[in-house]
């Protein structure tokens, strides 16, 4: 019969190896947390554009033009506003 696990005798030199596992887990899960908060600023700050071209049976001589603007999480931002007002001129 063997003796439970929490009573078994501690093998040499396992300390200092689950030390260097958590060490190294946690600089994953830094990294990790760093690449997807960059991620993040990156995607709400990035501006999408798409063009579609849609007939309508009577429009004003020149044409007819719609901006549909959303998911503004970073509209006071910096230059953000002023690249959408670009792109919708």
């Amino acid at each position: 019969m063997s003796a439970p696990l929490s009573v078994a005798p501690r093998r040499a030199g396992t300390g200092r190896a689950r030390g260097q596992r958590l060490v190294v887990g946690a600089l994953v899960a830094a990294l990790v947390l760093l690449l997807g908060a960059g991620w993040l600023l990156w995607d709400n700050r990035r501006l999408v554009v798409t063009e579609q071209a849609v007939e309508v049976a009577a429009t004003p001589e020149g044409g007819l033009r719609i901006a549909h603007v959303s998911d503004l999480h970073a509209a006071d931002h910096g230059d953000f506003q002023d690249r959408l007002a670009a792109e919708i001129e």
